[in-house]
Formats: structure tokens, C-alpha cells, sequence
């Protein structure tokens, strides 16, 4: 995703085995929506919106990761796991909290401010 004077990434990460998934950081939900798409009706099945971090909205020139989750919840009723400025935010992990993508992927949240 190109946004402003830099880049941003969003990654669908899915659990192999019960097609469980995660979309992380989607910033620009026009370029993240149709791929997101493809893969829900190709079974996958989406779980979660995780944002790594966000950006005040003073800072110029990049699209927040948070930026997206307003227009991503109108597609996709899901929470929304991110630190607790995080736009709309529903559940913001402990330093050291674990939670797991489907049977087989663990996180392991890391407050790195």
C-alpha cells in the first residue's frame, strides 16, 4: 500500500489448518478490502484486525496502520487488537500476553514504545 511519502504493508496471516486469519495493519482498506475478499470466499476465515501501531494524527505524510479499521469493521464485524490509542480498538494485549491464530500460530504481544 503507497501511501503519502511512504510505504505501509498489510499482511493476512491464516492458520494452514483451520483457515482461521488475522489481517495486520490495514491501512488502506480499498487495496486491502479485495484481496481480503479472494481469500474469505476461498474459505479463510477472518478473525481479527491487529494493529502494530498507530500514529498521532499530527504526524504528516503516512496513512496510520490504524488508519483503516473504521472502514474495514463496515465489511467485516470483527475486533480489533492494537494498542489502547488504536482507532476503535477492542482489545489491547498485556506486554507478554499470548494469543494464537487458529490451533497452530502463537503471538506473543511486546509493548515497544
Amino acid at each position: 500500500m503507497w501511501e503519502g511519502t511512504g510505504n505501509n504493508y498489510a499482511y493476512l496471516v491464516t492458520d494452514d489448518k483451520t483457515k482461521d486469519a488475522v489481517i495486520i495493519d490495514p491501512a488502506n482498506p480499498p487495496e486491502v478490502l479485495p484481496a481480503l475478499k479472494k481469500a474469505t470466499d476461498g474459505g479463510v476465515k477472518l478473525k481479527s484486525i491487529i494493529n502494530t501501531h498507530h500514529l498521532p494524527l499530527t504526524h504528516p505524510g503516512h496513512h496510520d496502520h490504524a488508519g483503516g479499521n473504521a472502514e474495514m469493521l463496515k465489511s467485516y464485524s470483527v475486533p480489533i487488537i492494537g494498542g489502547k490509542d488504536c482507532d476503535k480498538v477492542s482489545k489491547t494485549p498485556h506486554h507478554g500476553e499470548t494469543f494464537t491464530i487458529g490451533d497452530s500460530i502463537k503471538v506473543k504481544a511486546l509493548h515497544t514504545p
